[in-house]
Formats: structure tokens, C-alpha cells, sequence
């Protein structure tokens, strides 16, 4: 599957995990726990959201997909972007501001 790394869609990623208090992923607060994530995707209803924001894709991922798709698609986002945030001063600074408000 193709992912979208672009800035935006990290940036839109970041929202989402920040509405369901994951944003700490991003700046490595905490560590990635698969069923942490999970678990806050699907309580707050956002996995079409997130899904559809990585891929570019309009598919309806909650009703066409199995669990074990959604979790490539989840996992194969972060794997995708992995590299990149490693040591993003971006990232810090989103997530020392967010701190600060």
C-alpha cells in the first residue's frame, strides 16, 4: 500500500492522534503500543479518518476491511514515516507548544 508522508498528512496525523491524547508518538513521549493505539482509534471513532488521511484513499475502511488489514494500514503508516521523524525538530516544537497551551 502507498502511504502519504507528505508534511500535510503528517500534520493531519498529528491532529488526530492529538484529539485522542496519542500525540506523544510523535515527539517519543511514549512508546508505540499497538493496542494503545488501536484502542483510541477505535473508542474515538476515527479510523476511517485516519486511514483515509494516510492512504489518500476513500474507501470505507471500517466496512470494507478486516481487522487485520486495518492494522497494516495503521502500522504500515508509522513504519512509512518511522525514519523521517526520527530526531524532527518540527515535531518537538508541535508537541512542546501543544504541551504549553
Amino acid at each position: 500500500m502507498n502511504y502519504k508522508t507528505n508534511f500535510k498528512t503528517i500534520k493531519k496525523v498529528y491532529q488526530i492522534a492529538k484529539r485522542v491524547g496519542l500525540e506523544g508518538l510523535f515527539s517519543g513521549e511514549s512508546t508505540f503500543d499497538f493496542q494503545k493505539l488501536a484502542d483510541q482509534l477505535f473508542e474515538h471513532e476515527v479510523v476511517n479518518e485516519f486511514c483515509r488521511t494516510v492512504t489518500g484513499l476513500d474507501d470505507d475502511f471500517e466496512e470494507s476491511y478486516s481487522l487485520l488489514e486495518l492494522e497494516r494500514v495503521i502500522l504500515g503508516f508509522f513504519d512509512a514515516i518511522k525514519e523521517s521523524l526520527k530526531g524532527s525538530e518540527i515535531v518537538k516544537r508541535i508537541s512542546l507548544t501543544a504541551a504549553k497551551a
